[in-house]
Formats: structure tokens, sequence, C-alpha cells
């Protein structure tokens, strides 16, 4: 199976070393999932498959097209990941060989997880030392799909920029508010998903929305003598999600 510089570099993970649970990456076939207690950060795993990884000369037994199984769970330190990361090719013509291999029946086999990379005319292989812990139950906190309400997108440029804004004061808190039209009190489930999104629709007898939001976003937070600070996202900036239906404005 195969691993980006994304997946390698990009985590949650906690800075506190005593904490070797949360300390490590842990590798599924779902994604690479890290968590520092307080936030759980998933990114998936590159579309290319490890058939497709070159085999590394002077180690025969590295297979790069095995995979975890369903359930199965590798971790990975951050400082071997980090490792890892930086003997990535990048200027790579072919985009595999911007991309880490994880023997995963190599790493169910022994106490060791094996990473290989390469650039066709030198490569490296890592084996890394499995930490001696148990990574959480992460499936308990991931929401169900299938219990979405609705998800409004927000342009993340606009928001880290507005964010950092309106919380210069220290406050740690910033909120996000969306505003309907009119009062919201006695609002039926139609008219609140109206609200929301700008269309409401149903297939199979399920409502299902799908528009673009008509109302701003509001971002607050409070300044050093806690008088509230905010700033106003406008509705062009937004774009409203409804199970696996999606629309952009």
């Amino acid at each position: 199976m195969l691993l980006s510089r994304e997946n390698l570099t990009r985590h949650v993970c906690s800075k506190d070393a005593t904490r070797l649970h949360l300390h490590n990456l842990c590798i599924t076939r779902e994604g690479v999932i890290s968590s520092d207690g307080h936030r759980l950060l998933v990114t998936p795993l590159p579309e290319t498959k490890g058939a497709d990884f070159p085999r590394l000369h002077g180690a025969p037994d590295f297979d790069p097209a095995s995979e975890l199984e369903d359930g199965e769970k590798v971790l990975l330190p951050v400082t071997a990941a980090k490792k890892v990361a930086t003997q990535l090719e990048t200027k790579a013509t072919l985009p595999v060989l911007k991309l880490a291999a994880l023997d995963a029946a190599g790493a169910r086999a022994n106490g060791h997880v094996p990473l290989g990379v390469t650039d066709l005319e030198t490569w490296a292989l890592n084996t890394v030392r499995k930490p001696d812990a148990e990574f959480p139950d992460y499936e308990q906190v991931i929401p169900k799909e299938d219990r979405a309400l609705f998800t409004i997108g927000v342009n993340a440029d606009y928001l880290a920029e507005l964010a950092k804004m309106v919380s210069a004061g220290g406050s740690k808190i910033v909120s996000l508010t969306f505003y309907a039209d009119r009062p919201v009190s006695g609002l039926s489930a139609k008219e609140f998903f109206e609200q929301v999104s700008g269309k409401w629709a149903e297939e199979d007898g399920e409502p299902r929305t799908c528009g673009a939001p008509t109302n701003p976003l509001k971002i607050a937070g409070k300044n050093a003598d806690g008088q509230e600070v905010y700033a106003i996202l406008m509705p062009a900036r937004l774009c409203s999600w409804r199970r696996k239906r999606r629309c952009r404005f």
C-alpha cells in the first residue's frame, strides 16, 4: 500500500511524547488517522495502488502490493514518518515515485514497519520499530454519514483569515452562526432546510437539499476587553452539501 507526503506530514498528533498512544500515526485501509485527544484528522490514501510501485533492488521480500485488512491498524511514530517524507522524490515525472510504499504483509509478520522509497536509480528501505501502544478506538467518535443533516462549505482562506482577525484579542473560541431571513422559531423541517440551502427537493421519499445558502455567515470572537468582534462572510463564499450531493456556486 502507498502513502503520500500528506499522509506522512499532515497530522494532529499529540506533541507530548509521554502520551505514546497519541504520538503516532494510525494507518488503516480507510486512511491515516491522527489525534491529540481534542481533534482527529483523517487523510485519505493515494488512489495509486501498491502494485504500481517499482520493486526495490536488493530488497526482494519487500511487497508494496500487500494491503492492510479491514480493521487492521499499523502505528507509525511521527518522527519516523517525517524522516520518510524527507526521502520522497519531489520532482519525479512519475507520480508513483512521489509516494512511499508500506509492506503491510511484512508489518503484520514482525515487529517492524517496512517503508520503501525510490527514484528508480536509488532506493531506501526503512524498518521502523512498531510502538508499544494501542491507538484509541477512533471509530466511536467519527459521525455516521447516513445521520448527517446538512453541511455548509466555507472558503478556507477566508475563514482562516477572518477567524484570526476576530480572535486577535486573545479569544480562544470563535463562533460560527448561520442565519435565516426570518425568525427561526416555529420553522418546519422543510423551511429550515430551505433557509440553509436555498432549495428543497425529495428523492425516494427522503429530503435532499441542493442549492446556495442565501444568508451570510457570522464569525465572532472577543477582544481583550471581552467585547464581541465579528466578521461577516457573504453567501457567495458559501456552498451547501446534502448527503453525497454537492453544489458549488
